[in-house]
């Protein structure tokens, strides 16, 4: 109903038997919108006001007047990789270096994210390595962090509202 309606919402996530702060509880509901555009936070409240003026008359009056839905923006988890990826030719280095940049934020795109996933080291690993002129990826590390700068990955990576953004990457290309 939401991405019916609301032209502005990206993706929406319906989480039951969880509240606002990604803790279960029976009864409640959590919707996690992803806007069109990377709007501004401040902006979000009139996203959500717009959302709940849409939901509110759809849903049983016990859900709508007591509080228990609740519409949330996404975690944004900053994704930061870095590695030494070996190319067989000088001429390659700088070529090679922009194809891993631009692959890395394309790969890391929330759009391209399902609310609630993160990527797997392999993944980031597996996308550096298919960038043509790679030979190999050594000293492979991965990073996530989340906009509330809570670094644990477990923590993060489990959290429902948590959706990838691209980081800052330390990548060195070698020749080999």
């Amino acid at each position: 109903l939401v991405l019916t309606q609301v032209r502005s919402v990206a993706k929406v996530r319906c989480l039951r038997g969880v509240d606002h702060h990604a803790r279960p509880r029976k009864g409640y509901v959590t919707l996690v919108v992803l806007p069109q555009a990377q709007t501004a936070p401040a902006l979000f409240p009139q996203l959500k006001k717009q959302i709940m003026d849409i939901l509110s008359p759809q849903l049983p009056p016990v859900l709508a007047a007591s509080g228990r839905l609740a519409v949330q923006p996404p975690v944004f988890v900053r994704i930061s990789v870095g590695a030494d990826i070996y190319v067989a030719d000088y001429g390659m280095v700088s070529e090679v270096q922009k194809r891993i940049g631009d692959r890395l934020a394309a790969y890391l795109a929330p759009f391209a994210w399902e609310i609630g996933t993160l990527p797997e080291e392999t993944q980031l690993k597996n996308e550096l390595f298919s960038v043509p002129g790679v030979t190999a990826v050594w000293h492979f590390s991965m990073n996530a962090s989340a906009e509330t700068g809570h670094s644990d990955r477990e923590g993060i990576a489990g959290h429902p509202f948590a959706l990838p953004v691209n980081g800052m990457h330390d990548i060195r290309v070698i020749v080999r």
